[in-house]
């Protein structure tokens, strides 16, 4: 063996000591916002002070809100919380009942995976076991990816966001980093929808109670972090509904937020004034919100031998009501021989004001507008805007009149517009819409706009009618 032969020899002999990496492993952390370690004053301040701290759960600038946390908060608060706690406390764990759930949570959940290839841990975003504890765990015990779960069906900034950030900041300080994805918010997601629908019914049909109201009480976040675009208060809407159409159960739902804290608005209606206003009402006007409730409400107080109410909510979000509009859009298209660059869907606007006391009816038009665009086999941009404005307030935006102006002006040249919010053309859709609209369009630039008629009379009309009608017979007629 000459000595080239012997050196690659030597450096085949090293390379064979060498072990091969070990097998990858996947990590699912499960994550929750936290609990304190007990439920003594010290340890529910530091908890607090944790959790207050986090600058995605306060945005109120630091030099106004530290002295507020540290004189105010964080002295008087932990004495209400440690009562609170103490009256749930897992006293056979010596544990708030969240630390018992969240470590069987992870348990139960590893039993489903193969453990050579998955392992589970869980962690508290505030409190103790950290993120960045289980994440290094995860990473010792030969984890090379993680899956990060944060349990919050919703998303918001001040709870998954926050998560995110942890996990992120822990895996900053590893040398040979970790794979990481994150699991976004599934409150639309099938499983979760009909798990909360069975759990409902389950304690319904169990305890032989019969409501005449179910209220979902989702945690609440300051008003403006929904102005500043956070969707939390949407996806909480959005989950009723989808709770609310599989749910065998025929009574009121509603919607609340509760544990608002300080001073400032949050999202409402608020849990507390719901219960207490539900224990309170007979059936009075100012339970329902709308002029035609009003009135028949008015004229019903008036009969000796009252007739029973029911009032049909808003249908939106109703597919046959959807189904209707896009049919009728890919007709008009269609026959039109039209190819639009854009569709503006104009909904008649209501003043700003209205929606920041709480009126869900713009956030209820831009859904509206989505649930069609998903239908809609039409290739181009989807615009939603509000017609009618008058007076000097201001009202939902973009108006109408400057979308279709502007749009005109970019260099656009053939758009349609439908107003979804109109069963019936009008006044505002024939003139401000079909006439003035279609004018300025032209006037500035564009040269055709689409005008799609309301249902009106139409066989889809009826049918969209009839469907909701039928919906909401049951408990009326004996059969539908």
């Amino acid at each position: 063996m000459n000595d080239r032969e012997k050196l690659i020899k030597t450096y085949v002999e090293e390379n064979e000591k060498i072990s091969p990496p070990p097998e990858a492993k996947t990590g699912i952390l499960l994550v929750n916002t936290g609990t304190p370690q007990h439920f003594t004053y010290c340890s529910i301040r530091s908890y607090l002070s944790q959790f207050l701290s986090d600058r995605r759960v306060i945005e109120i600038p630091l030099i106004i809100w530290w002295p507020i946390l540290h004189f105010i908060i964080l002295i008087i608060r932990p004495f209400i919380k440690g009562r609170q706690y103490k009256s749930i406390w897992n006293w056979e764990q010596d544990e708030a009942p969240l630390r018992t759930m969240s470590r069987n949570q992870a348990s139960l959940l590893a039993k489903r995976f193969d453990q050579s290839q998955v392992e589970v841990e869980w962690a508290f975003r505030y409190g103790g076991p950290s993120i960045k504890s289980k994440i290094d765990a995860l990473h010792k015990n030969g984890c090379n990816r993680l899956l990060l779960l944060p349990l919050f069906p919703q998303y918001s900034a001040v709870s998954s966001a926050t998560v995110v950030d942890e996990a992120i900041r822990a895996l900053l300080t590893q040398r040979h980093q970790m794979a990481l994805r994150t699991i976004p918010e599934f409150y639309s997601e099938e499983c979760y929808i009909a798990a909360i629908v069975s759990s409902i019914e389950y304690s319904i049909s169990t305890e032989r109670f019969s409501p005449e109201a179910i209220v979902f009480s989702y945690h609440g976040i300051p008003l403006d972090y929904q102005r500043k675009g956070d969707p939390y208060g949407l996806q909480c809407h959005q989950t009723t509904r989808f709770i609310q159409r599989k749910l065998k159960v025929n009574c009121e739902v509603i919607t609340a937020f509760q544990s608002r804290f300080g001073n400032d608005e949050w999202l409402k209606p608020y849990t507390e004034d719901v219960v207490v206003r539900l224990a309170r009402v007979v059936t009075t006007c100012e339970n329902l919100k709308s002029q035609p409730k009003r009135l028949a409400i008015r004229a019903l107080l008036t009969q000796r031998h009252q007739m029973a109410l029911r009032t049909i909510p808003e249908f939106y979000s109703e597919e046959c009501y959807i189904a209707a509009i896009v049919s009728s859009i890919e007709y008009s298209i269609s026959t039109e021989r039209f190819s639009p660059e854009a569709i503006v869907f104009s909904y008649h606007g209501i003043p700003l004001d209205y929606q920041r006391k709480g009126d869900p009816y713009g956030l209820q038009c831009h859904q509206t507008t989505r649930f069609i665009q998903r239908k809609l086999k039409v290739n181009c941009k989807v615009i939603t805007a509000f017609q009618s404005r008058f007076g000097n307030d201001e009202w939902l935006k973009p108006y109408t009149e400057d979308v279709v102006v502007r749009l005109a002006r970019s260099g656009v040249k053939r758009i349609a517009v439908v107003a979804p919010g109109f069963i019936c053309d009008c006044l505002e859709t024939i003139d401000e819409l079909q006439t003035d609209a279609a004018k300025r369009f032209e006037e500035n630039g564009g040269e055709q706009l689409l005008y799609v008629n309301c249902l009106n009379d139409s066989e889809d009309a009826i049918d969209v009618i009839e469907k909701i009608v039928r919906k909401h017979l049951h408990g009326f007629l004996l059969s539908v």
